[in-house]
């Protein structure tokens, strides 16, 4: 299947009259357009010509396998961790069938059928993992003029369902998940999040010099000092601790491990973020009122805290009512 060349005065109907050089390319079932940058026809003819030319110059006959081996190159150039590059080698794994196939004869069908037959039983989040890493290597391809389009563009991804309001722990469900980490390090980091609403990174990077005259100071997000009190629950877990501050940078999966170690009955997915979440509800929950939470949280508005927490201000109805006569 070749190449086809024709030309189109494209926005003829708004009055433009410049030619344009049509390229048909039946393999990937595209055409592109190119201007020629001219309004007549005998030039335009002689221009088309040339054009497809340099197309063809610009598609390589490269295979998917040498061809990943030059994103791998350029990702560790850029210095990409390790994470991300095994990410990236997952990708290339899961459509290793297509290795010796050219990256320009690759079609959307091609790659789809592959997601459907090995990734028919992933959620969302992991199947959209994939569909991420496999496009980027795809966008590489196009900047290097490998191919023309993208294919991963077609291959859809699977939509996801997200809970209207976060999920939660009690105070109790926190305290027995803290008694099931796998060591003081993790424990303090996950009260750092759950007394005091830390995010992860804030909680995995505080040092000790950081907490004086009864308050954590640090610069949070959006490069924003904050000043968070510290609660009597959060000072009895920094004395238990003991020592200087731990920078705990790989949490993912122990949480898991510890709340399903805790053996307590929970909705939704154990998280880090959850404990800053916990933080919030545990907040309102007992009482506190929005603006303090907000402050708290250090949301740009309460609007935001509003939003995120108001399912449990409407549970507390009952009770507020009551509290008149």
């Amino acid at each position: 299947m070749t190449l086809r060349v024709s030309i189109i005065q494209k926005n003829k109907s708004k009055g433009i009259k410049t030619w344009y050089a049509r390229i048909a390319d039946p393999r990937q079932g595209i055409e592109v357009y190119r201007s020629l940058g001219t309004t007549l026809k005998g030039q335009a003819q002689y221009l088309a010509a040339k054009a497809l030319e340099d197309f063809k110059h610009k598609e390589v006959d490269i295979t998917l396998e040498r061809a990943f081996s030059e994103v791998v190159k350029d990702r560790e150039l850029r210095g990409y961790d390790s994470k991300t590059m095994y990410m990236y080698n997952q990708a290339f794994n899961m459509l290793f069938e297509l290795r010796d196939k050219l990256v320009a004869e690759i079609r959307p069908e091609d790659i789809a059928g592959i997601f459907a037959e090995k990734c028919e039983n992933l959620g969302p989040g992991s199947y959209n993992c994939r569909h991420q890493y496999c496009n980027a290597i795809f966008s590489y391809f196009v900047d290097r003029e490998w191919i023309v389009k993208n294919p991963m563009k077609k291959v859809p991804k699977k939509k996801t369902v997200k809970n209207k309001f976060p999920f939660f722990w009690t105070v109790e469900q926190v305290n027995a998940i803290l008694d099931h980490a796998p060591n003081p390090e993790h424990r303090i980091t996950w009260a750092l999040m759950a007394f005091a609403g830390l995010r992860k990174d804030e909680a995995a990077n505080l040092n000790d010099a950081d907490i004086h005259d009864g308050y954590i100071h640090l610069v949070g997000k959006g490069d924003k000092m904050a000043k968070i009190p510290v609660s009597s629950r959060l000072k009895t877990e920094l004395e238990r601790y003991g020592k200087p501050l731990p920078h705990i940078h790989s949490l993912s999966g122990t949480v898991k491990v510890a709340a399903r170690n805790a053996g307590i009955e929970f909705q939704g997915e154990a998280t880090n973020h959850r404990f800053r979440h916990s933080f919030a509800s545990n907040l309102i929950r007992a009482g506190a009122d929005i603006k303090s939470v907000q402050m708290l949280m250090r949301h740009e508005n309460v609007e935001i805290t509003l939003n995120t927490y108001s399912h449990l201000l409407g549970a507390d109805l009952e009770k507020a009512v009551d509290r008149i006569g």
